[in-house]
């Protein structure tokens, strides 16, 4: 899976289908995915994860975890982390890395 696929098949018809406004970027040091409905605006960072491992280390780019927690600290909208793991997708804070465990926690699976 790349996140383009990811976001072409799993990401964009969720969105359609709960009736987000979105639009994605390719911008260096810019999440890839504003989404808003109701007032609520999230920005999307996809990041895929294609072998299983017990620690999860995200693709960063240089610059994207001081971007995003630069953002937050000046109070900017919510940043989600829409990580492809073996198979499903979870919606997760911004972090250098996590422990696979942590996936099975409830609160992990943030629904849309």
């Amino acid at each position: 899976m790349t996140e383009t696929k990811l976001y072409q098949t799993k990401i964009k018809p969720l969105l359609l289908k709960k009736g987000y406004f979105f639009q994605r970027f390719e911008q260096e040091g810019i999440p890839d995915l504003y989404i808003a409905k109701n007032g609520l605006v999230i920005w999307i960072e996809l990041k895929v994860i294609n072998k299983e491992c017990n620690i999860l280390k995200p693709d960063w780019r240089p610059g994207q975890l001081a971007w995003i927690y630069e953002h937050q600290k000046k109070g900017g909208d919510i940043i989600w982390l829409c990580l492809w793991y073996i198979n499903q997708f979870y919606f997760l804070s911004p972090q250098e890395f996590y422990h696979e465990e942590d996936l099975s926690v409830e609160y992990f699976k943030k629904e849309l």
